[in-house]
């Protein structure tokens, strides 16, 4: 049986009176929207008298000769005195980046905190198709993690400034995922209304992040294994430059999927959601320990 669902629509009116470089602007990206919705929650639901907005993040200039632990015990403790909120709980994970100093080897540290996985596809496709030498492939949640921890050379006003050498230098970047939190979502760039990327994207319903992510305990097997709970498909109209989403939620005592689009709710395979659309949002949940 179909139930009326809420309309999308007024959930976008709502979040636009709040911004207004929303309003009139159909070419914001997605990430942007979907960054500032997250973030603005943070905010109102925030306990500290910082918010996260406020938060200083230290930048590649700003290199310390310290040990990773105590890079990343300062990082925690100023993020823990300045945000509190049922959105940094689910939400906020961390980030580490290892950098090397290419002209005297030392290694730093830095650590953000994250609260989605944002991926441009035709980056990671060509990232693929160079390692493997083939072009007739498809593309997996494994590729883009793999994409996401490969190095970087920085150079010029993107390298970092060593206080050993003394001056800006030429380093090689590693990022990582260091921890999660109890959602981690993935965001697919497929330039939609401009040269829309049609890759296929094979994803499942479960998803263990073991192997991904560096701090873990050794006796806690699922502390990083994810199920699917929500996906968001674009669909293709007659042209390019138009489509529309449709929002898909796994609920009920039985994990049922349900299709939302701006009118009706109604029920669903995963079959249905892998095989029709294009996803350009993931929402995976950490499974619990019983």
């Amino acid at each position: 049986m179909n139930r009326e669902a809420f309309n999308a629509t007024k959930f976008r009116n709502a979040v636009n009176e709040l911004n207004p470089l929303f309003k009139n602007n159909e070419k914001i990206e997605l990430k942007e929207y979907i960054n500032y919705f997250i973030l603005k929650l943070h905010d109102e639901l925030n306990v500290k008298k910082d918010s996260f907005s406020q938060y200083h993040e230290k930048s590649n200039n700003e290199m310390e000769l310290k040990t990773e632990n105590e890079v990343l015990v300062d990082f925690l403790r100023n993020f823990t005195d300045k945000n509190k909120s049922i959105i940094s709980k689910n939400l906020y994970g961390v980030a580490k980046f290892t950098l090397y100093c290419n002209q005297c080897q030392n290694t730093f540290y830095n650590f953000h905190c994250y609260s989605h996985l944002y991926f441009n596809i035709e980056n990671v496709l060509d990232y693929k198709i160079n390692r493997y030498h083939r072009e007739d492939i498809e593309l997996e949640l494994k590729d883009f993690l793999e994409y996401y921890q490969k190095p970087e050379t920085l150079r010029g006003d993107d390298g970092i400034f060593c206080p050993s050498c003394k001056t800006q230098t030429e380093s090689t970047s590693i990022k990582s995922i260091y921890s999660t939190k109890n959602v981690i979502i993935f965001i697919f760039d497929r330039n939609i209304g401009n040269n829309f990327n049609q890759t296929f994207i094979n994803f499942e319903e479960n998803l263990n992040l073991r192997d991904n992510v560096e701090y873990k305990k050794d006796d806690d097997k699922k502390r990083e294994k994810f199920f699917l709970g929500g996906v968001m498909n674009y669909y293709l109209g007659d042209d390019e430059q138009s489509g529309t989403y449709n929002a898909f939620v796994r609920m009920g005592k039985k994990n049922d999927w349900y299709c939302y689009d701006n009118e009706n709710v109604y029920s669903v395979t995963f079959d249905d959601i892998k095989n029709n659309g294009y996803p350009v949002v993931l929402f995976y949940h950490k499974l619990t320990k019983k």
